[in-house]
């Protein structure tokens, strides 16, 4: 992916519009597949602004908005593929962090960058659990599909806004 500005990142998070995907209930769907799938008690749709983690849709003990202070999307939507951490407890970036020593309590995470259409990360495909855990093959290629699930849904959401401020 080439890079990109914060400034165009950001644009494209606003044209995004995280607040307004919070109603459709086609990601609310998905993040419920998922959990039963991925067999992980929070799975989340998130989306990074310059201040926040907006989770367009989640399952599991989440709050909507987060902080960005220790959060562990803003590193996985700029990773290529997967980014994966058995045990965040144990890893340097994410050890303090007050997902991981305060609610809820995170410990494995795994997640899959969402992009806009310009290739701008936008946010990711989360999935967590309070326990360490391994992630094998057949999990992540899950995770894979249901994260191009979301990212084809994403870019619907872009379609449409852009033909609508066109008209």
């Amino acid at each position: 992916m080439p890079a990109c500005s914060e400034i165009t990142r950001l644009a494209a998070v606003r044209t995004l519009d995280a607040q307004a995907l919070q109603a459709d209930p086609r990601f609310e769907a998905i993040t419920q597949v998922a959990q039963h799938l991925l067999d992980v008690p929070m799975i989340s749709i998130t989306v990074v602004d310059a201040d926040h983690q907006w989770r367009v849709a989640f399952q599991g003990p989440l709050q909507r908005l987060g902080p960005l202070a220790g959060a562990v999307c803003p590193t996985a939507m700029l990773a290529p593929s997967a980014f994966v951490v058995p045990d965040l407890s144990e890893d340097p970036r994410f050890a303090t962090s007050p997902y991981v020593l305060d609610d809820p309590y995170l410990r494995f995470y795994a997640g899959w960058p969402l992009r806009a259409p310009g290739g701008e990360p936008v946010g990711a495909f989360c999935a967590m659990d309070v326990r360490p855990r391994a992630m094998g093959r057949r999990e992540q290629e899950l995770l894979s599909d249901l994260a191009s699930w979301v990212q084809q849904e994403l870019l619907r959401e872009f379609r449409g806004r852009h033909s609508a401020a066109l008209n």
